[in-house]
């Protein structure tokens, strides 16, 4: 081979990789020219399926779906610098939720628990509720030296009715409903024990079948609801009085606190109470007796007259009575006080206290 031929394939080679490079140029060149030329979409998202991003801009921004943070596992996986809302758009506090909370534990400072003993007041033993006839002996806790009391005597029982010689029935008395009492007792000595006595429900009275009603048995009222030391009564709430029986030759008379007189051959209604209903009178159908008391220190239905077969019904028996009970430090925290908002109750029904 020649030398000019040899100079004639190198000169070729130099002209092809020059032309590889000019092309590779001017394809560089075509791309910075179509992203110097890229413009926004011309509707605005969703649009044209394109999504607004989220910014880092000062704005709220609204995203349509869920948001998953913290797929890398960091140690932070969201950090808020103000208040936080969930169920609410507007939160007024650090976390501010429309709705119940759902978790395992909870810390309050430096107080981190998986639960919570009973609620009560700092200073102050939790409440404690006694509706069940009985006596009970409370013990003053340590550290505390004041006892609140809230006492609800036993309902009393409704008078049954009567069939006279005249032919004609009448109706019993409804039962009274309990007094209720409430008081702080001072200068308790920790350890040392009182009584506590719940009054029992009242019985309702039989039926009369002549104008002889002493022949059968009558209503019995309700019993009192106290606290005693030793033999002494220092607070005491009295029971609901018995409707009386009707006597054959009229109705019976309504005990008090708020039982109604029966009224022909229809029995009274039982006292309510704050915590009970009174029972409705018989429905004057055989068999049909005065409804007891429901809840506690509620009076009986008395009972009513039935036009047939000689069948005049008895008396419903009275609730029992209710008592509950907090010890505190009159010195701390004042405890939890419900007494103000059920004398108003109480009063607005038309029931007096003690």
């Amino acid at each position: 081979m020649n030398l000019r031929r040899l100079f004639s394939l190198a000169q070729a080679r130099r002209l092809f990789s020059q032309a590889i490079l000019v092309a590779g140029v001017l394809l560089l060149s075509a791309g910075v020219q179509t992203f110097a030329a890229f413009s926004e979409p011309s509707v605005a998202p969703p649009g044209a399926d394109a999504y607004a991003p989220l910014t880092t801009g000062p704005n709220a921004e609204a995203k349509e779906g869920g948001l998953l943070l913290n797929t890398g596992g960091a140690d932070n996986g969201l950090i808020v610098l103000g208040n936080v809302g969930i169920g609410t758009n507007a939160p007024t506090q650090m976390l501010d939720v429309a709705g119940y909370v759902k978790g395992t534990g909870l810390c309050i400072a430096d107080d981190c628990r998986t639960a919570w003993d009973s609620v009560s007041v700092s200073g102050a033993s939790s409440q404690t509720i006694y509706d069940t006839p009985g006596t009970y002996t409370l013990t003053v806790p340590a550290g505390l030296t004041a006892m609140k009391v809230e006492l609800l005597g036993g309902g009393g029982g409704a008078g049954g009715a009567s069939y006279g010689d005249s032919g004609d029935y009448f109706g019993g008395g409804g039962g009274g409903a309990g007094t209720i009492v409430r008081g702080i007792l001072n200068d308790l000595t920790p350890g040392s024990a009182y009584t506590l006595t719940v009054g029992s429900k009242g019985k309702g009275g039989a039926s009369v079948y002549n104008v002889y009603p002493q022949n059968y048995a009558s209503a019995t009222s309700g019993g009192a609801t106290k606290i005693s030391s030793d033999t002494t009564d220092l607070l005491s709430a009295i029971g609901g009085v018995a409707g009386k029986n009707s006597t054959g030759l009229s109705a019976g008379a309504g005990g008090s606190i708020g039982g109604q007189s029966g009224f022909g051959s229809k029995g009274g209604k039982g006292g309510d109470s704050g915590w009970g209903t009174g029972g409705a009178p018989g429905a004057g159908t055989k068999g049909s007796n005065g409804a007891s008391a429901t809840g506690n220190g509620a009076g009986g239905g008395g009972g009513s007259g039935i036009p047939y077969e000689w069948s005049p019904s008895a008396g419903g028996a009275g609730s029992p009575g209710r008592a509950v009970i907090e010890f505190f430090d009159p010195n701390g925290p004042v405890p939890r006080d419900e007494f103000n908002a059920l004398i108003v109750k109480l009063n607005e029904q038309g029931i007096k206290t003690e």
